[in-house]
């Protein structure tokens, strides 16, 4: 008891001799005390306010790195932790679409407050999604569909056409084998009934001439439809051989003229263009515009219909 009471005479002989400094260093650590508490709210508020932004640097993860840093640094604080997270699965996200994976496992690896588990199954996905939404991921994916279902095509581009207004009524149930794979599903089939229907139905009935159907004299250059092959499905699928098509639409207008009936007919002109590979011939789209009136070469830079500037063609099972 004595030397409780020692120590605490010491303590309070040494306060009554330094006031003034035990004042000052109180003050000191009031300060700092403080301070530190009005950085932690600020950091946080900084962490809460970066991450709901979205305002992310576009060049790489280090700026929301440097962010998951401050919200590790306060692991524990008010939620901070929900951050560490979020932030975790967002640097995953940006090393991914950079194509840096093994940058991202390591990240998932050595970080105490993630889940390594999870967040290294995160880095399997996205390569697996990246991989089948390359050129490359996606010709795989058309060759392997292609072994498995067939090529499909016909051999006379004549049919192709034919094939395209014949089963219109019919919902296209019988077109698969004149369209290539990428296209050989309802989303195409129902664009191009619909394209039908938008430039062809503004009369009673139309039908295709069939004596119309002819190669033009209009020509598109095989680099330039692989191109627009490459660039609109992103695929690297060539064809050999590409050809344009005239032919014409009857279009017709039934009419009542003192009580006679009869109908008058127009034939609208159209175009389209056939491709070729592996000796099989399929539709590549109809003709909207010629372009330069002055060359016989088509230039097809958004004028091949359908095209809704979203479909990218479905590839897979």
């Amino acid at each position: 008891m004595n030397k409780i009471k020692d120590i605490f005479d010491s303590i309070n002989d040494y306060l009554n001799k330094h006031k003034i400094k035990v004042i000052v260093v109180t003050v000191v650590l009031f300060v700092l005390f403080s301070a530190y508490q009005i950085y932690k709210t600020y950091t946080y508020t900084q962490i809460v306010y970066y991450y709901e932004s979205g305002d992310y640097n576009e060049d790489s993860a280090d700026d929301v790195k440097e962010m998951f840093d401050k919200a590790v640094f306060f692991y524990g604080y008010r939620d901070t932790s929900v951050y560490v997270k979020l932030f975790a699965d967002k640097i995953i996200e940006k090393y991914c679409d950079e194509g840096e994976y093994e940058k991202a496992r390591f990240f998932a690896s050595h970080n105490k407050h993630i889940n390594k588990r999870l967040l290294l199954a995160q880095v399997d996905t996205y390569e697996k999604e990246n991989y089948e939404n390359s050129t490359e991921g996606r010709t795989e994916m058309i060759i392997k569909n292609e072994k498995r279902n067939g090529l499909g095509g016909t051999d006379f581009c004549d049919n192709i056409i034919k094939c395209m207004f014949d089963d219109y009524n019919n919902n296209y149930s019988t077109v698969d084998y004149v369209l290539p794979s990428w296209n050989r599903n309802d989303v195409y089939k129902t664009m191009v009934k619909n394209y039908i229907k938008e430039n062809y139905s503004q009369c009673d009935e139309f039908c295709l001439d069939y004596y119309s159907l002819k190669e033009s004299d209009y020509v598109i250059e095989i680099d330039d439809f692989n191109n627009y092959l490459h660039s609109l499905y992103n695929i690297d699928i060539n064809a050999t051989s590409v050809v344009v098509y005239d032919f014409n639409v009857d279009m017709q207008t039934k009419y009542n003229y003192d009580f006679c009936s009869g109908s008058s007919h127009y034939m609208q002109p159209a175009k389209a263009v056939l491709f070729k590979r592996d000796n099989k011939w399929f539709f590549g789209g109809f003709i909207t515009k010629i372009g330069n009136t002055n060359s016989n070469k088509i230039n097809i830079n958004h004028n091949i219909a359908p095209d809704d500037y979203t479909y990218k063609g479905v590839i897979g099972d």
